[in-house]
């Protein structure tokens, strides 16, 4: 709890001026509840009797306002000194709302932006068990708990707080004996109190958890409706989703139970408090050792505290599922990447010569390696495809090429030099990118093949198109290169799709192409269009391709197959075919699968 409290205060530090701001107005807030309260005994007192008896009060406390109010009637100054403090206390009440609202929307600003900064450098073992959609919950409903925490319940808990001080100090001035008896039971629910709140926040971090597990249901479905519906399995991912559902409002509700709490400990002790005054303000009243305009002001006092004793009870409800909130997000802005920069690291110059993976152990669990001693070495200009059976660590060596990963032992240099000594945007910056799934982001068409050199011109942007046999299409569109994509690029075919990602890398201009199941995801018209723009892509240039579909592979300059983590085989397609080893076993396995 205090290492959060502490964290939240840290966020807040760049805000000091403007919580100073809201803090003043919220003192004369408090003020002017109490002037309220000490004006009321008076001038009830001084409606009923008539003569200025009923402002003995006023004029024992501040003994210049007599002659005042002797030269001016009290039926004209207090009229007046009610409404005048009406007005400060609205301007305050105004001023504390815009200061912790502007405050609220800075801090949530920079929270979301360090929230992405983080997600942007995290690597890969993060997001393999990272759920995206309790990421997505963490960024939306996590935040604006946070959010409502600074303008709710920090600018209630400072208010109020000032409110029921200033109201204390009211009461125990007016009546000290009264007062005693009116509070003495708040001592009693100190403990229960802090009890409910530590049970109140392990509920709450448990209901935002199980929320964020829904969500990240939801979006599994969204993303794979299609399949669904293909499989007619549409009853079956509802009844996870109810599962998932219930346990989400099973969670939620305990959270509720435990916040039900708060107001009903409060009120208890409020309402214990309140019956032993009005047992003695009627024994005063008998025996007159009291006067009533005191009395009135206590009274209206007592009245007046009840409110901000409530809102602080719900205060602390918002505050606990707040910091359960910020503690879920505080866990991704701590996060530490497994790949990072060193301190020394210096940029990586364009790689000339070679791209070599010397003696690599890699494994993602001990117990299952997956590269044992792999070599290799990709040559300027050549084009290098690794082949193997699903899990032979293909992909694990494109991550180890562009440092997404780090080797367990062994080296991956560029030139001869070893790329952890090089700062990572140099090292990627070597790579023009193709994924098995083309990933085409909100803008238009001439955006995303401009997403790696936003500065090219329409030109150039063309240029590459042509190259990835990608601008007959676009100009065929009502907009050509300017049509906005929607989400993921819907409205384009697979085959469309992944030839403005090959344009995207060529107009890159990097010294290597890194291609990675570039066609496994496409149909067959789609892949032979793909297959076609890749051999114009690939001609003079350097690449490293990751292929499941052998029959792509024919024009590479080397094979290189892949099995158990081990290199078993190189060379052409023909001579491979020829040796009738692996490859060949794999070439004519596939081959079989795909006439039948």
């Amino acid at each position: 709890m205090k290492r959060l409290l502490a964290k939240l205060a840290e966020h807040l530090r760049p805000e000091l001026g403007a919580l100073a701001l809201a803090t003043l107005c919220m003192i004369c807030l408090a003020l002017t509840t109490g002037l309220y309260a000490f004006i009321s005994g008076p001038a009830v007192q001084f409606l009923i009797s008539g003569g200025s008896g009923g402002l003995d009060l006023v004029f024992d406390t501040v003994p210049s306002l007599r002659p005042l109010l002797e030269r001016h009637s009290a039926f004209v100054v207090l009229p007046i000194a009610i409404v005048a403090v009406g007005v400060v206390k609205g301007v305050a009440y105004l001023g504390q709302f815009y200061s912790m609202g502007m405050i609220a929307q800075r801090l949530i600003q920079r929270l979301r932006r360090d929230f992405m900064t983080r997600l942007l450098v995290l690597d890969a073992r993060f997001f393999q068990s990272a759920k995206t959609g309790d990421l997505l919950a963490r960024f939306g409903a996590d935040m604006a708990q946070v959010e409502s925490a600074i303008t709710f319940s920090l600018a209630t808990s400072l208010r109020d707080s000032l409110t029921l001080v200033a109201l204390l100090g009211l009461a125990f001035f007016l009546d000290w004996r009264l007062a005693l008896v009116a509070f003495v039971g708040v001592p009693l629910v100190i403990l229960p109190i802090a009890k409910l709140a530590k049970k109140l926040k392990r509920r709450s971090r448990q209901g935002q958890g199980a929320l964020g597990n829904l969500l990240a249901l939801v979006q599994e479905g969204l993303w794979g409706l299609r399949v669904i519906q293909a499989y007619d399995m549409g009853g079956r991912e509802l009844g996870r989703f109810d599962e998932e559902c219930a346990r989400c409002v099973r969670a939620q509700v305990k959270a509720s139970k435990a916040r039900a709490l708060f107001p009903a400990v409060l009120e208890i002790a409020m309402v214990g408090g309140l019956a032993l005054v009005l047992k003695l303000v009627a024994d005063a009243i008998v025996s007159n050792t009291i006067q009533p305009e005191r009395l009135v002001s206590f009274l209206a006092t007592l009245a007046l505290l009840l409110q901000p004793a409530r809102q602080l009870g719900k205060v602390g409800q918002v505050t606990l599922t707040a910091l359960a909130s910020l503690e879920r997000i505080d866990a991704v802005l701590q996060a530490s990447p497994a790949i990072s920069d060193r301190p020394d690291a210096t940029d990586l110059p364009r790689i000339e010569r070679s791209l070599a993976f010397e003696s690599i152990d890699f494994a993602y669990d001990a117990a299952r390696p997956v590269l044992a001693g792999f070599d290799l070495n990709v040559g300027r200009g050549e084009v290098v495809a690794l082949v193997g059976e699903s899990g032979a660590g293909k992909s694990t060596a494109a991550l180890l090429a562009m440092r997404f990963l780090d080797p367990v032992a062994g080296d991956v240099r560029a030139d001869g030099v070893d790329l952890k000594e090089a700062t990572l945007a140099s090292v990627r910056g070597q790579f023009g990118l193709v994924t098995q799934e083309p990933l085409l982001f909100t803008g238009t068409i001439a955006s995303n093949i401009a997403y790696g050199r936003p500065d090219a011109t329409r030109e150039e942007i063309e240029a590459a198109a042509r190259v990835a046999h990608a601008h007959d299409f676009i100009t065929t569109l009502e907009q050509g290169y300017d049509t906005p994509m929607g989400e993921r690029g819907v409205g384009l075919s697979g085959g469309q799709k992944q030839r403005i990602s090959i344009a995207r890398a060529l107009l890159a201009r990097a010294p290597l192409l890194l291609l990675d199941e570039a066609t496994s995801s496409l149909d067959a018209q789609s892949e032979k269009e793909v297959a076609h723009a890749l051999s114009e892509a690939l001609k003079g240039r350097t690449a490293l391709v990751i292929a499941h579909r052998l029959s792509t592979l024919r024009t590479a300059d080397r094979i290189v197959v892949l099995k158990q983590g081990r290199v078993v085989e190189q060379g052409t397609h023909a001579a491979l075919i020829a040796l009738g080893g692996e490859y060949a076993r794999l070439y004519q396995g596939q081959a079989e699968a795909e006439a039948a």
